[in-house]
C-alpha cells in the first residue's frame, strides 16, 4: 500500500486537469465581472438618456410658458398703447377746442359767427373723454387679470416641467431607478 501512496504522489495525470479547472473558475470569475461592468455601463447610459430627456422636456415647458407670457405682455403693450393715443388725442382735442372757442369769440366780436366749429370740436372731445373713460374701466379690470395670468403661467412651468421632467424620465428608463423591488 505504501508503493501505491508513492505512486499516487509520484504521479503527474491529473495535474494539468486541476490548473484547468482553477483557471476556469477564474475565468468565469473575469467573464462575470466584465458582464457586471457592462450592466453598470448600460444602466449609467440609460440614466444619463433619461436625465437628459427629462431636461430637455422640462426645458421645452418652460420655453412655451414663457411664449404665453411673451404674448401676454404684447397683448398688455397693444392695450395701454391704444390707452395712450387716446389721452393723446384727448389732450389734442382739448388744445384745439379752446383755440376753436378764441377763434369763436374773436370772430363774434369782429362780427362773425364761428362758434359752430367750437361746438363740434367740444362735441367730438366729449366723446373722446366718454371713451378714453369707458376704455379705463375695461383696463382696470382686464390688465390685472392679464398679470395674474402671467404668474400662473410662471409658477405653472416649474410645476408643469417638473412632472413632464418625471413622466419623460420614467418612460426613457422604463421605471428603473436603480431600487430593487423587495420580494415580499
Amino acid at each position: 500500500m505504501s508503493t501505491e501512496r508513492k505512486g499516487l504522489r509520484a504521479s503527474q495525470e491529473g495535474a494539468v486537469m486541476i490548473m484547468g479547472v482553477f483557471m476556469a473558475l477564474a475565468l468565469i470569475g473575469v467573464i462575470w465581472f466584465l458582464l457586471g461592468i457592462g450592466a453598470s455601463i448600460v444602466f449609467r447610459e440609460n440614466m444619463q438618456e433619461g436625465a437628459d430627456s427629462g431636461a430637455f422636456s422640462s426645458a421645452a415647458v418652460h420655453a412655451r410658458s414663457m411664449n404665453f407670457i411673451v404674448a401676454l405682455n404684447l397683448v398688455m403693450f397693444a392695450l395701454a398703447t391704444f390707452w395712450v393715443l387716446l389721452c393723446i388725442t384727448y389732450v389734442v382735442l382739448v388744445v384745439v377746442s379752446i383755440y376753436t372757442w378764441l377763434v369763436g369769440i374773436v370772430s363774434c366780436i369782429l362780427g362773425c359767427e364761428g362758434l359752430g366749429a367750437a361746438e363740434s370740436v367740444e362735441n367730438l372731445k366729449e366723446r373722446v373723454g366718454q371713451l378714453k373713460e369707458q376704455y379705463r374701466t375695461l383696463l382696470d379690470g382686464l390688465l390685472p387679470a392679464l398679470s395674474l395670468a402671467q404668474s400662473v403661467a410662471a409658477e405653472g412651468a416649474d410645476v408643469g416641467g417638473a412632472f413632464v421632467s418625471a413622466a419623460q424620465i420614467a418612460d426613457t428608463t422604463g421605471g428603473e431607478f436603480g431600487v430593487a423591488a423587495s420580494a415580499d
